[in-house]
């Protein structure tokens, strides 16, 4: 099986063309400490994705983009696209769908004064199908009400997270990425519940389950 990447919806944005590697000559430097940066919670009580890590969006030739921060269709009507979280906790052998370039957000509280910052909508432990999915892309799949935001349909504790994860694997329809929940980062919890997300990510990997997704390309 594949190793997962966190995955994260933000709200869509316009990126100025300039260059990043050129405004910031350590670049390198600075995404080796954020990758091996171990915080679980940022300062505040905020996500850890706003101090560390790193938050990638990636594309490949088969999307048809101009640059990889160009909207599809989908984004423009979700008013959203998912980024992926990498760190080195949250190990991953490649990125998904072939993925040959993309952009990197700053993080949200490392954001220099003269840069636009941005707003997490959701974020799951894996590819969360938002295409799929109502709203930003956060909100129910297929019609099922259990797909809908975690805080909603009970998922609250790590605990909770792997019964659901365990219920839907052992059921007749095994398409967690449909069927999961979506941990909704506009609430005042979502510092706690990204970390609940960290580790749900280590438990699909140890598990190594194959997670079969009925989703076209997912």
């Amino acid at each position: 099986m594949k190793k997962s990447i966190i995955s994260v919806l933000i709200l869509v944005m316009s990126f100025a063309s300039s260059s990043y590697a050129k405004e910031n000559p350590n670049i390198a430097k600075d995404l080796k400490e954020r990758y091996n940066d171990s915080t679980k919670i940022c300062t505040g009580d905020q996500p850890a994705y706003q101090c560390s890590g790193i938050m990638i969006r990636g594309i490949n030739q088969a999307n048809n983009l101009a640059h990889a921060w160009s909207l599809k269709p989908e984004n423009k009507q979700k008013e959203s696209f998912s980024f992926a979280f990498l760190r080195h906790d949250q190990p991953f052998s490649s990125f998904p769908r072939g993925y040959d370039s993309g952009i990197i957000m700053y993080p949200q509280l490392k954001t220099p004064s003269n840069k636009n910052t941005y707003k997490v909508y959701c974020a799951f432990p894996t590819d969360g199908g938002t295409d799929g999915r109502t709203g930003h892309g956060c909100g129910i799949y297929n019609n099922d009400p259990m797909s809908d935001h975690c805080d909603k349909v009970g998922i609250t504790t790590y605990n909770t997270w792997v019964n659901n994860f365990n219920r839907i694997m052992n059921s007749n329809d095994t398409n967690f990425v449909g069927r999961q929940c979506a941990f909704d980062m506009t609430i005042s919890s979502r510092g706690k519940d990204f970390d609940i997300i960290r580790q749900a990510n280590q438990y699909i990997q140890k598990t190594q389950l194959n997670i079969t997704c009925a989703i076209t390309n997912c």
